[in-house]
């Protein structure tokens, strides 16, 4: 198996953990950040498991984009006797961006269930790291935006993606920035950013797969 088929599945995996990281982080309705402590304290202690195991996915998910993003580049760099290097490169910062912020807001999520067992009935540090993920979940979006930008640039002008695809990951960059403003004004813009990731990852992963079994078709002919 090449390393650009390894990237492929590792974006399908990522996009799925993803995914699955945020249904077990909703189980149980998580209360809002204006909740009574009481109400936040308890609803962590009570889901405990499922918002670690969202965690645990959410920091598997973040390594996989980093494998899939150094065979994206790669992948982006071969339709082109000279690549377009600069754009690949900035997509490749940007996944590592992605991923240290991915990775830290996983950390004050898996500290959410200790502080709520730990409170001792002074929830005030649940509530405290609540506010803290809220904002991390808020900057994802615009984490990712580097490296939509880059590989969507540097897949177009290599011949690697079509022209939806490049404007599908430009559409999901936008509305990453967008959405991490804090305004009601913005919330619906905000809402398009993870579908247009999640589509993205998946779109680039699948053709990356077929772009590898044609390879491997022709070598085999």
């Amino acid at each position: 198996m090449g390393f650009t088929r390894l990237a492929a599945l590792a974006g399908i995996g990522g996009v799925t953990l993803l995914g699955l990281a945020g249904l077990l982080g909703n189980v149980g309705s998580p209360p809002n950040l204006d909740a009574p402590g009481d109400v936040l304290a308890a609803h962590y202690t009570e889901h405990d498991q499922t918002t670690l195991l969202s965690g645990y996915a959410n920091a598997l998910a973040a390594l996989l984009v980093l494998v899939f993003a150094a065979g994206l580049r790669a992948f982006v760099r071969t339709g082109k006797a000279e690549p377009d290097s600069d754009w690949s490169v900035v997509g490749l910062l940007g996944a590592v961006g992605l991923a240290i912020v991915i990775l830290v807001v996983t950390a004050v999520q898996l500290a959410l269930p200790l502080a709520a067992r730990e409170s001792g009935g002074e929830p005030g540090a649940v509530r405290g790291l609540l506010a803290l993920w809220n904002a991390g979940v808020g900057l994802i979006g615009a984490a990712a935006a580097p490296f939509l930008v880059g590989f969507g640039l540097a897949g177009r002008r290599g011949g690697a993606f079509p022209r939806w695809l490049a404007w599908l990951g430009f559409t999901g960059a936008a509305a990453g920035v967008v959405g991490a403003y804090p305004a009601d004004v913005f919330l619906l813009v905000g809402l398009l950013q993870y579908p247009a990731l999640f589509v993205w990852l998946l779109a680039a992963s699948v053709r990356m797969l077929r772009a590898g079994e044609k390879v491997v078709a022709a070598a085999v002919s």
